[in-house]
């Protein structure tokens, strides 16, 4: 038998709402991605061959599962259009179905299958053609006694099944999220055995996690992987951590989902919520609050507490550049916009090492430009948009070359133990930033292991005046 995991866009858009940086299949349910319980699935039905085909292709989910082989089968991948139906998609692959008995999964809900039982009665029907199907999708079972175009085009071979026990669980808003996550946690870990490093029932604790002593934990809880939980703090009943959090000092949280990478401050109260950096939303309204004091709720990038300092520096260095270079830089664009302006090439950077998320960036475009336009870049001018990117916390002053968003940048990126894409750049304070992509390469590894404060400072100096020395 032989698996496609259709990850279609189109039943995904509430995600889109809600966790714009999330690619949708990667949302967990409790401590595991989405998909990780699709391709679990397949496992227990001894497939050993999975397509993944997505209609908006994602880097995350190929950098996560990988060829498959440490769930013991085969991953391949392919792209589908946005408007291609179940139908025509089974059609375009049935090369690899090849006249093998399959299922296809198609769209975003939950299956409630049973690890510790045998699953395979649940795809026992007489039929050549069967459906499990839902709001948001549906599954197929095939049995390929026929062609395939055959047996599409029987209707009386079509079965669909009621769903009445609730085999497979729509996704189509922020509360069915909030719904089956809890469900999970709290009546169903043992069935879908969550991963966890710890052997109280009720508890799955990740890696790499920090409890103070004085922290009060309530089952049933989940926590990730490199979190810390601060002094005073209670987490639980019914919580589920993510990845890469940190509750601070003081703080309680009952009933909430904390997703990846995200810091809560001191001294706070959070109930029945889900948080995504620096948003708080209400699971039962819909209703969403972006939180604009970092020191309540933020992003948490890699670093963020080790390197607090270089925080502040970042801000306050940056907005003294500005004070500085502002006149200036109105003079030179207004002389510029007289003789037509500064040219400019624009791009989508990643903004974190391990992360999808993207922002767009412009750079002064440096070929055929004119005396006033060399001057103009001489003196860092063209730095004053990027600067203020400083500002919002989506570049750092001194750091790696932003890199630009493609599926080979990305597998580099998780190669680096350390990202900050900067204003000032150590390619630049080098000069490697126009030779050979290896030499540049490792350039951006030499800052991501020796990276410092004094590092910082002195790509920051170096380059701003290699820049006006010419």
């Amino acid at each position: 038998m032989k698996s496609l995991i259709y990850c279609n866009a189109n039943s995904t858009k509430w995600v889109k709402k809600y966790f714009p940086n999330i690619s949708p299949y990667m949302l967990t349910i409790v401590n595991k991605p989405l998909l990780e319980y699709y391709i679990d699935l397949c496992t227990l039905l001894s497939i050993r061959e999975v397509r993944i085909i997505q209609n908006e292709p994602k880097p995350a989910i190929e950098n996560f599962l990988g060829d498959g082989s440490r769930w013991g089968l085969t991953i391949d991948y392919a792209t589908a259009k946005p408007k291609d139906s179940e139908k025509f998609i089974l059609k375009k692959n049935r090369a690899f179905l090849d006249n093998s008995d399959f299922i296809m999964i198609s769209g975003m809900f939950f299956i409630n299958y049973d690890k510790n039982k045998d699953n395979t009665e649940l795809f026992s029907s007489e039929r050549d053609f069967s459906s499990f199907h839902c709001n948001s999708g549906e599954i197929i079972f095939n049995r390929m006694s026929d062609s395939l175009d055959n047996v599409l085009k029987k209707n009386s071979n079509k079965e669909i099944h009621s769903n009445k026990d609730s085999f497979l669980r729509s996704i189509t808003s922020l509360k069915d999220y909030y719904d089956i996550s809890f469900d999970v946690l709290k009546n169903k870990s043992e069935q879908f055995v969550l991963p966890g490093y710890n052997n109280e029932k009720g508890i799955h604790i990740g890696q790499n996690v920090a409890i103070a002593k004085t922290a009060d934990i309530k089952k049933p809880v989940s926590i990730g992987s490199d979190v810390q939980l601060k002094k005073l703090s209670s987490i639980g009943p019914n919580v589920i951590l993510g990845n890469n959090t940190f509750v601070d000092q003081a703080t309680t949280i009952n009933s909430s989902i904390i997703l990846d990478k995200t810091y809560i401050g001191s001294a706070l109260e959070i109930n029945n919520k889900i948080v995504s950096g620096n948003l708080l939303m209400d699971p039962e309204t819909g209703e969403s609050l972006k939180i604009t004091d970092a020191f309540f709720l933020s992003n948490l990038t890699p670093d963020m507490f080790k390197n607090l300092s270089l925080r502040f520096f970042n801000f306050f260095l940056a907005l003294f550049l500005i004070c500085c270079m502002t006149l200036p830089f109105i003079l030179f664009r207004i002389l510029l916009l007289l003789i037509g302006g500064v040219k400019t090439y624009g791009y989508n950077y990643y903004l974190y090492r391990d992360s999808d998320s993207v922002s767009p960036l412009s750079h002064a475009d440096r070929r055929d430009a004119n005396f006033l336009q060399k001057l103009y870049m001489r003196f860092s001018l063209d730095k004053i948009p990027l600067l203020i990117k400083v500002l919002k916390g989506k570049l750092y002053l001194a750091g790696n070359s932003p890199m630009e968003q493609s599926v080979e940048n990305y597998k580099t990126l998780q190669q680096m133990p350390l990202y900050h894409p900067a204003v000032f750049t150590y390619c630049e304070l080098l000069g490697t930033t126009g030779e050979e992509k290896f030499e540049r390469q490792l350039d951006e590894l030499y800052y991501s292991y020796n990276s410092t404060l004094k590092l910082d400072i002195k790509i920051i100096i170096g380059s701003f005046f290699k820049k006006l020395i010419g």
